[in-house]
């Protein structure tokens, strides 16, 4: 999506054992649905984000799982309403039924960090001002 940065193709469930192993635990917390594409994203130097996306309208959710990144950011800190006051590397979801045009959500990564959303949500990722790698698997249910 950037120089900075990189996307795998879809369904990478199908490819690699460690996927489809993350893939059936997230099934099996999410009973309502019977299978999901998972693809990897990774930042890898200062710079890198995302642009505001989203990756559908249909009622069906979406996520985000951080294998790594930083373990240190305290549980109660993870969520907030500080955008655009926020640190690198951020996921920041804009809320499409807001009264107001910037009411956001600001989710900041820390490893083992499982997100769920709409599909229909638009969110981003807020740019690395450092040269630290981030990683995260995302999916979405078919």
């Amino acid at each position: 999506k950037n120089l900075s940065g990189w996307a795998s193709t879809l369904n990478l469930q199908n490819e690699y054992e460690s996927f489809a192993e993350l893939g059936k635990t997230i099934l099996k917390e999410t009973p309502e649905y019977n299978s999901i594409n998972l693809w990897a994203n990774v930042i890898f130097k200062s710079g890198g984000y995302s642009r505001p996306h989203f990756h559908g309208r249909s009622l069906k959710r979406t996520g985000v799982y951080y294998p790594n990144g930083i373990a240190d950011v305290p549980f109660d800190a993870v969520l907030s309403d500080a955008f655009p006051n926020n640190s690198e590397g951020d996921l920041i979801l804009f809320d499409p039924k807001s009264t107001t045009r910037n009411e956001t959500k600001t989710i900041k990564h820390r490893e083992g960090l499982l997100i769920f959303f709409p599909m229909y949500l638009n969110h981003m990722v807020t740019p690395m001002t450092s040269d630290k790698k981030r990683y995260c698997i995302a999916f979405s249910f078919k």
